[in-house]
């Protein structure tokens, strides 16, 4: 038998398909009630399984099509729902012309069960009698006003949660920057006292011992404060505003300018335009684009430029590098949490980094990738939306 799936969901569809399958019969499928009467009308079905809620469409909207249709008219109809499971839902369902209501999930054999049923009706005998035009807009708009009312409810328990979610970020972000750092603050400064007042009483093995200890100290700071970081950028996050990039560029140059001194890098760009962004976030994700040229350099000093171009209701920034580059197989892990290609002696970090510059623009509603091959120097690409209020 030919059995047309109809739900907006892929992963449901290919779930019943399987099923369906198994059983020996052939699916079709459908994301919506409308594609799903485009394919009866060019495809020969035996019967119908229907979810309610889908866009353009939804399945009490696709019975009354069918039972409307003169050729249509006798196909048997499984409603099949995980949202509209009241009885009144059930009720409608079975009055606007679905010949069975079943609840998500259901076993195979339930399913199974109700398509022998459907399939055993007697194909020429008169369909259910389906109420009236009015009586069927009454019945189908209470319900769907009931729905939606349940769904904002739902929707105002999430923002609350969220809400709820939120402060306890904000007071993780206190704890981060001051019960975690002032404790670690005097571990190391004792460490260090330890190691001037007693340095003569010390043998080699403790000395080295106090230097490790005051590294980790040091690499546990920059963690917390990469983490603080990271967990403020939703938080913290301010309206999108006109921005002048090369304010953004010239504000992370300040910030870097030890870092570029004692690298002996350059650093450049070409004209930036006025993007609509969160200009503290775009400093930080410049800072952490043109601090990685400036870190991972090879042999040559640092050079970094940052350039742009227009594309379509988008821009297209680069900073291209000269470093060591980045293999291909790693160019998608870079932008995960903690994700780090080097050890600690190589090249000391945290493995945040990048993925604040994703979570960023991210927010900006753009992407970000890399062009890279090891040895071969890195170009970070990333695209910012051009909005209307934006000047270039």
């Amino acid at each position: 038998m030919n059995i047309l799936i109809v739900d907006d969901i892929a992963t449901n569809r290919k779930l019943l398909r399987v099923m369906l399958e198994a059983e020996g019969h052939i699916a079709l499928e459908a994301a919506d009630g409308v594609k799903a009467l485009q394919i009866l009308a060019r495809e020969t079905a035996d019967a119908v399984i229907s979810d309610i809620l889908m866009p353009n469409m939804d399945g009490y909207r696709l019975c009354r099509e069918i039972r409307k249709s003169d050729s249509l008219r006798h196909l048997p109809i499984i409603i099949y729902t995980a949202t509209y499971t009241s009885p009144g839902d059930e009720k409608l369902a079975l009055e606007v012309g679905a010949d069975k209501y079943l609840k998500k999930p259901a076993a195979i054999a339930t399913i199974a069960a109700a398509l022998d049923e459907v399939l055993a009706m007697p194909h020429a005998a008169p369909r259910r009698a389906v109420l009236e035009e009015v009586e069927v807009l009454k019945e189908y708009s209470e319900r769907l006003v009931a729905k939606l009312e349940e769904k904002n409810y739902e929707l105002a328990l999430a923002n609350l949660a969220l809400e709820r979610s939120n402060d306890e970020l904000k007071q993780f972000a206190y704890i981060a920057s001051h019960d975690l750092q002032t404790p670690l603050r005097n571990i190391s400064g004792f460490v260090q006292l330890l190691q001037s007042n007693y340095a003569g009483a010390l043998d080699e093995r403790a000395n080295d011992w106090i230097r490790r200890t005051v590294q980790s100290a040091k690499q546990m700071h920059a963690l917390i404060q990469d983490l603080l970081a990271y967990s403020r950028l939703d938080t913290e996050a301010q309206p999108l505003l006109p921005t002048p990039f090369r304010e953004v560029f010239n504000d992370t140059v300040a910030l870097l300018e030890t870092t570029i001194r004692d690298a002996g890098g350059q650093v450049t760009c070409d004209e930036l335009p006025t993007v609509t962004g969160d200009r503290p976030q775009l400093v930080q994700l410049l800072q952490n684009l043109i601090g990685n040229g400036l870190k991972y350099h090879g042999q040559e000093p640092p050079r970094i430029h940052v350039s742009v171009r227009p594309s379509e209701n988008e821009w297209v920034f680069s900073v291209r590098d000269n470093g060591i580059g980045i293999a291909p197989k790693h160019h998608a892990r870079i932008f995960e949490i903690f994700e780090r290609l080097h050890t600690q002696q190589e090249y000391p970090g945290t493995g945040i980094g990048l993925a604040v510059c994703r979570r960023v623009i991210h927010h900006h509603g753009g992407k970000i990738w890399v062009e890279s091959e090891a040895g071969h120097g890195s170009i970070f690409n990333f695209t910012i939306p051009e909005r209307a209020t934006a000047q270039p």
